[in-house]
């Protein structure tokens, strides 16, 4: 076990964590949702469920599948912060539309509410290349 080793297992919704020798039972771990489970040979895995590419996946099977360059290129040609969304919203775990909708009410940046479904999704491919690179 190496105590400067942090784990992250990516797919469709990821883990993020610690291996521990025992489990870490604060206020401050319940409060931020984190568990412990079970690892090798007696330890600890301190995580947290994060969101993955479930919301990119999503997205891509509603635009018929869009390439990740294409994704790429779309994001690096939006405008930087324009607004910025909470992935962990429940409302995220329906469809497009949901995503829509907690979009429309997540912009604290500046006011951002375009018409275009185009635009809606140009500001969402920005977002996630920034919180993919940070």
């Amino acid at each position: 076990m190496n105590p400067d080793f942090a784990y992250l297992s990516s797919g469709t919704w990821s883990l993020m964590g610690v291996e521990t020798k025992g489990p870490v039972i604060t206020e401050e771990t319940e409060s931020l949702n984190f568990t412990n489970e079970g690892g090798v040979d007696g330890t600890i895995r301190l995580l947290k469920n994060i969101c993955g590419m479930w919301l990119l996946e999503r997205c891509r099977a509603a635009w018929g599948q869009t390439s990740y360059p294409e994704l790429i290129a779309e994001a690096n040609a939006s405008e930087p912060f324009r607004s910025l969304i909470n992935p962990d919203d429940v409302l995220f775990a329906k469809d497009i539309a949901s995503m829509r909708q907690l979009i429309n009410r997540s912009i604290s940046l500046e006011t951002f509410y375009p018409e275009d479904t185009d635009v809606w999704d140009a500001a969402y491919l920005h977002f996630k290349q920034v919180t993919m690179n940070h």
